[in-house]
């Protein structure tokens, strides 16, 4: 599906990923029954392609972009059909993501260690702040770590850079739309937040309203 439409193979593992998102998050429970073959399929494919270190897919550069999507979609999987992956897989692969995060707080390019990317890090957060409902511990530091890498990336307008604010190197619609999923999920972060982040939250959803405008 990825070369046919113009992707390249090594993203095979996110695109599916992604794809397994939309069936995972099907907004009618009825729904379910029907998507099963097919989230059978996706989520057997992605667990396929976990490697021994917890890690998705082959070792390039820029991993962490199939580690991220495919721990999200595994973690909403998990959400609406119960017992179809092994808790220890989910583990691994969170245990990768918090062992990949650098100094900053952030994720960035393996060859990239110290030099932190929005575009990877929501991913990550996003996995970790998932894991963190579903009852895993000692993730605390990780994500309070890069919630706070991340306000600095965004500006007085709730707009958040690539590298820092107003660093947009491929466009600004592509970080405001990734960071606003991240935060239209996750109703639950609010629950022991300040009104700090309640605020931030609140930003990126006008900025969603104005690109869809």
């Amino acid at each position: 599906i990825g070369q046919e439409w113009g992707a390249d193979s090594q993203y095979t593992i996110g695109l599916t990923g992604l794809s397994l998102l939309a069936f995972a998050n099907a907004e009618h429970k009825s729904n379910f029954a029907a998507y099963l073959k097919t989230v059978e399929n996706a989520t057997r494919f992605i667990l396929e392609n976990q490697n021994a270190d917890g890690s998705f897919g082959p070792s390039i550069n820029n991993r962490l972009y199939n580690q991220g999507i495919a721990t999200v979609a595994l973690f909403k999987v998990n959400e609406n059909y119960p017992n179809l992956i092994p808790t220890d897989c989910l583990k691994q692969a969170i245990k990768y993501i918090t062992l990949s995060q650098n100094n900053m707080g952030g994720w960035g390019y393996s060859n990239e260690k110290n030099n932190s990317n929005t575009a990877i890090s929501i991913w990550q957060i996003h996995s970790l702040i998932l894991a963190k409902q579903y009852g895993f511990s000692g993730l605390e530091d990780s994500i309070k770590s890069n919630l706070s890498w991340l306000k600095k990336m965004t500006d007085k307008n709730g707009v958040m850079g690539y590298r820092k604010p107003n660093d947009f190197p491929y466009g600004q619609d592509g970080l405001v739309a990734m960071s606003g999923i991240f935060w239209l999920y996750e109703d639950q972060l609010l629950s022991d937040s300040n009104d700090e982040t309640f605020e931030f939250k609140l930003k990126f959803q006008e900025d969603l309203e104005k690109i869809a405008m």
